[in-house]
């Protein structure tokens, strides 16, 4: 590839799955927070994945989306959130309160 031509870089594509794994764990790990605390949710362009730790501490559950930004983010603050997408700034924090 034009990468590893240019920068010398190996890179490849990610599992759905992968990328809920490895966001969730990046996100326990700056947060500092109990693991049991942490629900990971990371929204791209094209795929959206929930995260958080599973019935055991050594397994993590997840929600995989094929929904990208737009949709999760209307349907997080329009419909989960009750508010207007169109005056809301952010959604942050999501929180269950």
């Amino acid at each position: 590839s034009r990468v590893h031509a240019d920068l010398g870089l190996h890179i490849e594509m990610v599992s759905q799955d992968d990328e809920a794994r490895l966001g969730f764990l990046t996100a326990v790990a700056l947060q500092g927070r109990p693991v049991e605390e942490v629900v990971c949710w990371d929204s791209g362009g094209a795929s959206f994945q929930i995260t958080s730790q599973g019935a055991d501490s050594t397994s993590i559950r997840s929600y995989v989306g094929s929904q990208g930004t737009g949709t999760v983010l209307a349907t997080l603050v329009e419909v989960v959130q009750g508010r207007c997408l169109a005056t809301c700034q952010t959604p942050n924090p999501v929180t269950a309160e």
